[in-house]
C-alpha cells in the first residue's frame, strides 16, 4: 500500500494507507506493490576484489593472454598510490557533502553522487569507469591505504550489530564456510526447518568464526549509519537502489562461499586484512548481465563445473605478470560487474572484512519494456480491430510442437540434409504434384469420415498455413509496437519504474539543518531547490488521471526494504506545473516561489505548493548569497567529471 495517514500543508494532502496501490504492471517492482528483494539481500558474496591531475593511467588490456589453448580475459589494475594521502578522507569527504549539504549549498545531490562514484574508484574518472568498465570489465583499484578505509565499518562492530539488536539466520546474518574437501558450502547458521526462525548471537557466531567460518552481516546500511549515508549517496548517482553486505573471514586462507556470480554490480571495498580473489569473466553473451544470481559452481570432485568451459566462461589475469588471482588490501576497490563468477579466500595472518556496494538488480531495458509493453497492448488492443478478431478455428491444428516437428521435417528434406534437390524442373514439378496429391488425399480421406474437408491436414498445406499465421502476427505486432513507442506509454513506463525506486531507496540522511526547514514558512521570495533530484517523482494519478496528480518520495522509508508504505501527497492537476518546476530546479538554478507557474496565477497556490514540499523536507531553502555562489559553481560541477583529475 502507498501512502501514511495525516495532511500536508494546503496543496498537498497524505494519502493514508490504501489496501490497493495504483494499478501495477506485470512489474514487480511497481511504486505499490510487495517487491522483490532489496538491493542485495540476496547477493551472495560478493567478496573479491581490489581493488586524477596527476593521471595514472589503467593497463592497457593488451593482447589477449593465452591460457592453456584459449584467450584469458584481461582485468584492469589502476594504482591510486600516486594521490594517497590526498584522497584519505575523499569518499568520507563526498558522503559527509550528501548528508551535510549545507556547507556546499553550490552542490545538489546529483553532484554529490557524482563525487562519491569518484572518490570510490579515485583515481579512475567517472566518466572512464561508465565508458570502459562498467557492465564490461572487472576493474581493481589499489594502493590507496588502510586510512582511505577507515570510519566504514570494523570487524567489532560486525560483531557488536548482533548484540544490538535480535539477528535472524538468513535475514540479518549468515554464518557459513566452504568444505575445503569438497569445495561445499555449509551454511552453520541455517536453521532446521524452513518454518523455523533461528536467532544468531554474538557468541555463537564468534566461536564459529574461531573455528574458521565467516560471518555475512546482511544489509550493514540498516544498522550503521556510515554505510546507509555511502549507499543513500551512491544511489544519487546510479538512479538505482544501493545496498550492502558486510563479510568478515577468519585469517589463513578461509572461505566463506564457493564461485558463484551475482545478479548486481558489486564494488568490493577491502576495510580490513586482506583477500584473494578468483574472477571468471563470461564470454557467452547470453551469460552476460543476468538476470538471477547462480548456484554454486561446484562439481562432485571439487572445483567449478561450468567455469572450465571455456566457451562459456574464461579467468581473468591481472596486471603485467598477468597472475591468476588479485589481493586486496585495506582501501582496495574491486568493481564486479554482474555475471562475473567469483570466489575469494583470506590472505595473510589477520582476517578479512570487506562491504560489497551493490547495485542494478532488474534496472535493465527489458524491464522497461515489460512494463511499457504491456500498457501497449491494452491500448492497441482497444485502437486495433485485428487484436480483437478471433483467432483461426483450424489453428491449434497446425501450430504447436507436434505440429512444429513436421515443419522441421520439411524443411530438413528443403535443405537437402535427407533428401537430393530435384536435378531439373520436370523433377521439381513431380515433386510439387506429389505433395498435392498427399494433401488431396488426405482431405478427401478426412472428408470421406464426416470431418471438416477444409481443415489442414497435407503437410504442405499445413506450412502454409503456419506462414501464414506466423505472418499474422507480425502484423498485429506491428500495432503494439507503435502503441509502445508513444510518449504516453513510454512516459507512464518510466514514471512506474521510478516510483518504484523512490519507494524502495534508502531514506534521507539527516542534515543539520533539516529541522528548520522543514518548519520554515516560506514567502513570495524564498528561492528553494530540491534537496534530492532523485527521491521524488510525480505521476498521474490512475484512478482520477484527469483530476489529481500523486507524488511519491522517499522521506519516509525505513532503511529495511519495503518495510514501510512509500510517502505519498494528493495535489490537483492544477498543481502539478508548479511541482514540476520545483522538482526540476538545480544548485545552480534555484526557482522563487513566486516565479512558479500555476494556470491559477495566485500567488496562494504558489506558496501552499512550495510549502507542502517543504514540510515533507523535500526542498532546500536559498540564501542570496548562496544562490550566487551556486550559480557560478554548481552548474559546471556534473560536467567538469571530465576534467576531476581521474584517468
Amino acid at each position: 500500500a502507498l501512502g501514511t495517514a495525516g495532511t500536508v500543508g494546503t496543496a498537498g494532502t497524505k494519502r493514508a494507507a490504501r489496501d490497493e496501490a495504483p494499478p501495477k504492471k506485470k512489474k514487480p517492482r511497481a511504486p505499490a506493490g510487495q517487491a522483490d528483494h532489496r538491493v542485495e539481500t540476496t547477493t551472495k558474496e560478493p567478496d573479491a576484489g581490489s581493488s586524477s591531475k596527476e593521471r595514472p593511467t589503467p593497463k592497457e588490456e593488451g593482447p589477449a593472454v593465452e591460457e592453456g589453448s584459449v584467450a584469458a580475459v584481461r582485468g584492469v589494475v589502476v594504482d591510486g598510490g600516486a594521490r594517497q594521502q590526498q584522497a584519505d578522507d575523499a569518499l568520507r569527504r563526498a558522503v559527509r557533502g550528501a548528508t551535510d549539504d549545507h556547507r556546499d549549498e553550490a552542490a545538489d545531490s546529483d553532484v554529490r553522487g557524482r563525487r562519491t562514484l569518484r572518490a570510490l574508484l579515485s583515481p579512475v574518472a567517472a566518466h572512464t569507469f561508465y565508458r570502459e568498465f562498467f557492465e564490461r570489465r572487472a576493474l581493481a583499484v589499489r594502493n590507496r591505504g588502510a586510512p582511505y578505509a577507515r570510519g566504514w565499518l570494523s570487524s567489532t562492530e560486525v560483531f557488536a550489530a548482533l548484540d544490538a539488536s535480535p539477528a535472524l539466520a538468513g535475514v540479518d546474518v549468515d554464518v557459513t564456510a566452504v568444505d575445503a574437501a569438497t569445495g561445499r558450502r555449509e551454511t552453520l547458521s541455517a536453521a532446521k526447518s524452513e518454518e523455523e526462525q533461528r536467532v544468531v548471537t554474538s557468541t555463537f557466531a564468534r566461536d564459529a568464526f574461531g573455528d574458521g567460518a565467516s560471518v555475512r552481516l546482511r544489509c550493514p546500511h540498516e544498522r550503521v549509519p556510515a554505510v546507509h549515508r555511502l549507499c543513500e549517496a551512491l544511489e544519487d548517482e546510479f538512479g538505482a537502489t544501493v545496498s550492502a553486505n558486510a563479510y568478515l573471514t577468519p585469517a589463513g586462507g578461509r572461505q566463506g562461499f564457493a564461485p558463484h556470480f551475482d545478479d548486481v554490480d558489486v564494488f568490493v571495498f577491502q576495510l580490513e586484512g586482506r583477500k584473494r580473489w578468483t574472477v571468471w569473466a563470461p564470454v557467452d553473451d547470453a551469460l552476460k548481465l543476468p538476470r538471477h544470481a547462480s548456484v554454486d559452481f561446484v562439481d562432485q570432485e571439487r572445483g567449478p563445473s561450468a567455469l572450465s568451459d571455456a566457451d562459456k566462461y574464461r579467468r581473468v589475469r591481472w596486471g603485467e605478470k598477468e597472475d591468476a588471482t588479485i589481493v586486496l588490501s585495506p582501501g582496495d576497490v574491486l568493481y564486479l560487474p554482474r555475471g562475473f563468477a567469483h570466489c575469494a579466500v583470506s590472505d595473510g595472518p589477520t582476517p578479512s572484512l570487506h562491504l560489497t556496494l551493490s547495485t542494478h538488480r532488474q534496472n535493465a531495458w527489458a524491464d522497461l519494456l515489460d512494463v511499457a509493453l504491456s500498457s501497449a497492448l491494452e491500448r492497441a488492443r482497444l485502437a486495433t480491430l485485428e487484436l480483437r478478431g478471433s483467432l483461426p478455428r483450424d489453428a491449434f491444428h497446425y501450430m504447436g510442437l507436434a505440429h512444429r516437428e513436421e515443419e522441421d521435417d520439411d524443411q530438413e528434406r528443403r535443405d537437402g540434409e535427407s533428401f537430393s534437390p530435384p536435378k531439373n524442373d520436370a523433377e521439381d514439378d513431380a515433386s510439387s504434384e506429389a505433395d498435392d496429391e498427399e494433401d488431396g488425399d488426405s482431405v478427401g480421406a478426412v472428408a470421406a469420415v464426416g470431418y471438416d474437408a477444409e481443415l489442414a491436414t497435407g503437410r504442405a498445406r499445413q506450412l502454409e498455413r503456419r506462414r501464414a499465421f506466423r505472418s499474422a502476427v507480425r502484423r498485429r505486432l506491428r500495432a503494439v509496437v507503435e502503441a509502445a513507442l508513444t510518449d504516453d506509454v513510454l512516459d507512464a513506463a518510466v514514471d512506474e519504474l521510478a516510483a518504484a525506486f523512490v519507494a524502495e531507496r534508502q531514506p534521507f540522511a539527516p542534515c543539520a539543518d533539516h529541522h528548520h526547514e522543514s518548519t520554515a514558512s516560506l514567502s513570495a521570495e524564498s528561492l528553494v531547490r530540491p534537496r534530492f533530484r532523485r527521491a521524488a517523482r510525480l505521476v498521474a494519478d490512475p484512478e482520477r488521471p484527469d483530476e489529481k496528480v500523486l507524488l511519491y518520495h522517499a522521506g519516509e522509508n525505513a532503511k529495511a526494504f519495503r518495510q514501510k508504505p512509500v510517502a505519498c501527497l494528493d495535489f490537483d492537476l492544477d498543481d502539478a506545473p508548479a511541482i514540476e518546476a520545483l522538482l526540476k530546479a538545480h544548485a545552480a538554478r534555484p526557482v522563487r516561489v513566486r516565479d512558479l507557474p500555476h494556470p491559477s496565477g495566485s500567488l496562494d497556490d504558489k506558496l501552499a505548493v512550495a510549502q507542502a514540499l517543504c514540510d515533507e523536507g523535500l526542498l532546500r531553502v536559498l540564501h542570496e548569497t548562496s544562490s550566487s555562489k551556486a550559480a557560478q559553481s554548481g552548474g559546471t560541477e556534473e560536467e567538469s567529471d571530465d576534467d576531476d583529475g581521474g584517468v
